[in-house]
């Protein structure tokens, strides 16, 4: 598996079913904290990994340690009649968030849509969040195009 200069970590390679029980511990682990203090259990995890991996035009890169392990992953997908890459999730260990795992996923996700003929790539996250914060400084703004509404029914 390549590594970086510091061979402390993978670049982004292809984020695999086999990978999932692993990364779903890291997406466990990572929402757990806050702001989310989600107390998601393993089979909660990884039920929302393959629902977003059964998506029509998935895509998943994962960044692993030299040990081999999960450092962070994306999961995306590209919705070809609307040219958008989505951004379904980014997770990165709470162990290296802020060493630019993140924004090297960010970038990788980019260039693939790109090479696919997307011409935009977006994504919905926590409002007044580190991640809201995270991608703003990446160039995202919130659309203009619609708001994301909820209503509690139970």
């Amino acid at each position: 598996m390549p590594v970086t200069e510091n061979a402390r970590f993978s670049d982004p390679v292809p984020l695999l079913r086999e990978d999932f029980p692993a990364c779903a511990d890291l997406y466990r682990r990572a929402f757990a904290g806050s702001p989310w203090n989600e107390q998601w259990t393993q089979d909660q995890s990884l039920a929302i990994l393959d629902f977003f991996a059964a998506h029509p035009g998935y895509q998943g890169y994962k960044i692993v340690t030299a040990a081999g392990e999960p450092a962070g992953f994306l999961m995306a997908r590209y919705i070809f009649p609307f040219r958008d890459f989505r951004i379904d999730e980014l997770v990165i260990a709470p162990a290296f968030q802020g060493q630019g795992l993140g924004t090297r996923l960010m970038a990788h996700a980019e260039a693939v849509a790109a090479a696919l003929g997307a011409e935009k790539v977006s994504l919905r996250t926590q409002a007044q969040s580190p991640a809201e914060e995270f991608y703003r400084g990446l160039g995202y703004d919130a659309s203009a195009k619609g708001v994301h509404m909820d209503k509690r029914i139970a």
